[in-house]
């Protein structure tokens, strides 16, 4: 299956406690000013932001003038921030969780109409990472990012649901029956589905599968929802950072 991530609002007043000790939010290749992720960690996640922070910094001073380095130093670092908390972002509130499917449907239903090569990379890899995108993108990309900090962090101080760790057959079928009404492409369903036999060679092929994926969950109850929300990206986490 086709890997899916990432998602939002954020809201940090500038004297928040929580983020009174971290980094400046600076100007700059290494942490870009004012942006949604590295606020929510700060807020969220203040110890490790200034480890984050110190790194990134680390490895602009090392390596001079070389963006690409850097970006793909920042890509890694927040692949691993990302996955570290997975399992709290799996047990945030069916609340959150459904949120964040519902902001990925909508930047996808976008991105499908105006670009399949960036429709097809957003479902893959989440932009976990990315500060390029077209302004048109960006502050959506990654107020979904910060969204999924702020779910994590909701989802550490709850009771671990075991509904979450797999993935079980009523919510499968009942997640395949909304697939059947939002997608009538036997090809995108095949390949939503994970038919080993299915092509998903295409960026429009890639592009249509996420698309169908997020509308087919938003479509069932809250509880099965946030199930296979749940499901899917922790599907998609695991092959982030991989480059």
């Amino acid at each position: 299956m086709i890997g899916l991530v990432a998602l939002g609002l954020v809201v940090l007043a500038g004297n928040s406690p929580a983020a009174a000790g971290a980094p400046a939010f600076e100007a700059g290749i290494a942490r870009p000013a004012g942006d949604a992720v590295f606020r929510a960690i700060a807020l969220h996640y203040p110890n490790e932001y200034r480890a984050l922070a110190d790194s990134l910094d680390r490895q602009a001073a090392a390596h001079p003038g070389d963006a690409d380095a850097l970006n793909a130093f920042r890509r890694r670092a927040l692949a691993r921030f990302y996955k570290g908390r997975l399992d709290d972002l799996m047990n945030a509130p069916a609340s959150a969780l459904n949120a964040i499917n519902t902001r990925q449907l909508a930047l996808a239903r976008s991105l499908a109409r105006d670009d399949a090569a960036l429709c097809a990379e957003y479902a893959t890899t989440g932009f976990i990472g990315r500060f390029d995108l077209p302004a048109a993108y960006q502050g959506r990309a990654s107020a979904l990012g910060a969204l999924m900090i702020e779910a994590a962090k909701l989802g550490a101080g709850r009771p671990r649901d075991p509904r979450r760790r797999t993935l079980n057959g009523e919510d499968a079928a009942s997640w395949y029956a909304s697939l059947l009404l939002v997608e009538p492409s036997k090809e995108v369903q095949a390949a939503v589905a994970g038919d080993d036999a299915a092509k998903v060679e295409t960026a429009e092929m890639q592009c249509r599968v996420g698309v169908a994926t997020y509308a087919a969950i938003d479509r069932l109850t809250p509880e099965q929802a946030a199930n296979i929300a749940a499901f899917f990206l922790a599907q998609s986490f695991a092959d982030l950072g991989a480059d």
